[in-house]
């Protein structure tokens, strides 16, 4: 056997063959995070919709409560 049967070392062709099967297998990664990071975007629109809707909800059940209790201090005798 000679010297350059052992010669274990990549060549510099190798070692840019794994750089940029490693680079597509990131960029595959990337794009199914992108991917992902868009259909929370989605969910995100859309609880917010159901957030302000309830909190409309919730600032007119205020709204009526106080004015339930002005009618219920018109109506009813004062409290000692």
């Amino acid at each position: 056997m000679s010297a350059d049967d052992l010669d274990t070392k990549p060549t510099i062709e190798t070692v840019l063959e794994r750089i940029n099967a490693l680079a597509e297998t990131f960029q595959k990664e990337i794009s199914i995070v992108h991917t992902r990071l868009e259909e929370f975007d989605v969910r995100f629109d859309r609880l917010e919709g159901v957030i302000l809707k309830t909190r409309m909800e919730f600032v007119e059940m205020r709204a009526d409560l106080t004015e339930w209790r002005k009618q219920l201090r018109d109506v009813l005798p004062p409290v000692a």
